[in-house]
């Protein structure tokens, strides 16, 4: 039943706020006749798994190679990895937790996002901002 996906959004950390999870779980569900449970999952996430280590391999260095200013928001029970760690140590980004959002932070607490990134581009405004070149290189 989608009560039951509404349920399982919440207690598998997937969504934090049951109004959210009301919203958003209708959606990757589909209705399927005859079927038992008869509602599935809209895509087949499984069916992409051979592919996931290969879509996040790198993606860390990717992230910190980017010439502008960088910000990476994580709900409360995300981990960064080595590179990550380390860069974040060194300044490298800014680094912000919602520790109450799960893994979808602009479903369960907009207003905090929101926060954040009024903060964020205040902070790195034009009048402020490194200048870059049409290749991406710092300007002096």
């Amino acid at each position: 039943s989608l009560a039951h996906a509404v349920k399982w959004s919440i207690s598998s950390g997937a969504s934090r706020d049951p109004e959210s999870a009301r919203v958003s779980m209708p959606g990757q569900l589909a209705l399927a006749e005859g079927a038992d449970p008869p509602y599935q999952w809209r895509v087949n996430l499984m069916a992409s798994e051979r592919y996931w280590s290969g879509w996040f391999q790198g993606l860390s260095k990717a992230f910190l190679s980017c010439a502008p200013a960088r910000l990476l928001i994580l709900g409360g029970h995300y981990c960064l990895d080595d590179t990550l760690t380390i860069a974040q140590m060194q300044g490298q980004f800014m680094l912000k937790i919602v520790p109450t959002a799960g893994h979808a932070v602009q479903e369960d607490c907009p207003a905090e996002l929101a926060r954040i990134l009024v903060e964020f581009f205040r902070r790195w405004s034009t009048r402020t901002a490194p200048k870059f070149n049409p290749a991406g290189a710092l300007l002096p």
